[in-house]
């Protein structure tokens, strides 16, 4: 169908891989996308940014973020506001994962440009990593 969507079933994506441990599905429309994503517990985003604007909803799970060098951590029922770039990072809470809802205008992808240039990869809280970097 042309206008109902089901971001459970979308495809899931790799969301920013180069900097993100975020993944989930998304549509996309002329001037806005709407995304679901997931983020595992303790694991998250480097410091990154992107031109265009976006308001994340938190669902489920607790998330540490910076934008602009506030910091809170947000719990479900919460919105974060990342005006256009603005240097921001999200690490889901290492308590449980963390599922949340982005609208973000159509303005440039969906991804972001991390702020030290490497392509590293998502950040991992202490013992948080990856199995093949535990070993």
């Amino acid at each position: 169908m042309k206008y109902f969507f089901n971001l459970d079933e979308a495809e899931d994506i790799a969301i920013g891989p180069d900097y993100s441990s975020a993944h989930g599905g998304w549509v996309k429309g002329e001037r806005i996308q709407v995304l679901l994503y997931h983020k595992e517990k303790g694991t998250g985003s480097r410091p990154h940014r992107h031109p265009n604007e976006q308001f994340i909803y938190i669902l489920k799970g607790k998330v540490k973020a910076e934008v602009e060098g506030q910091n809170k951590i947000a719990s479900p029922g919460e919105v974060i506001h990342i005006p256009p770039d603005a240097l921001h990072n999200m690490v889901a809470t290492t308590d449980e994962d963390l599922v949340y809802l982005v609208a973000k205008d159509t303005s440039f992808g969906i991804h972001g440009i991390p702020e030290d240039g490497q392509k590293t990869g998502a950040h991992y809280e202490p013992g948080f990593e990856p199995e093949a970097q535990n070993n």
